[in-house]
């Protein structure tokens, strides 16, 4: 049998490769999306950074200890204010291994309702197996009530 676009033994390959799985592929590393959940309840002129809860409500002050090497690609925060005085902002901040790493999801605040946001981060976040992931939560002034706080970290990690 011919296969008309193919005229070579590398062509012939290159062809294969990218309609089938080569065996010299299937014990490559590949990328697999998951998430990690936090979530915290009302917050009153919460000035001071606080740590969320993850998902069975445990606030051990490092989070998740991840057991395999990834990145943080994404941060999602969805929120209610229950009371305000004055425009003030939500702030979302990830902590690796009890350090900030630098990001800070900032979401303004100048009514009652429903608020959220969610990012990119435009340079991920690495971390190693063993390392400890958490978000703190914190408002930048006074005159703020937020409460039923869902948070969602996005991550990528190796597969092999």
């Amino acid at each position: 049998m011919s296969i008309p676009e193919v005229s070579s033994k590398n062509r012939l390959l290159y062809f294969l490769k990218n309609i089938f799985a080569l065996k010299t592929d299937i014990n490559q590393a590949h990328s697999s999306s998951s998430f990690l959940f936090f979530g915290e309840g009302a917050l009153t002129n919460q000035t001071s950074a606080i740590e969320c809860k993850t998902v069975d409500g445990a606030q051990n002050g490092k989070g998740y200890r991840m057991p395999v090497a990834g990145t943080i690609v994404q941060e999602s925060l969805q929120f209610d204010c229950t009371a305000h005085s004055v425009t003030k902002y939500n702030q979302l901040a990830v902590y690796k291994n009890g350090s900030s790493v630098g990001t800070v999801l900032a979401i303004e605040v100048g009514a009652t309702g429903d608020f959220g946001a969610y990012e990119t981060f435009t340079t991920p976040v690495t971390f190693a197996a063993g390392d400890t992931i958490t978000v703190k939560l914190a408002h930048n002034g006074n005159g703020l009530t937020t409460d039923n706080h869902a948070v969602v970290l996005r991550i990528l990690t190796s597969t092999e």
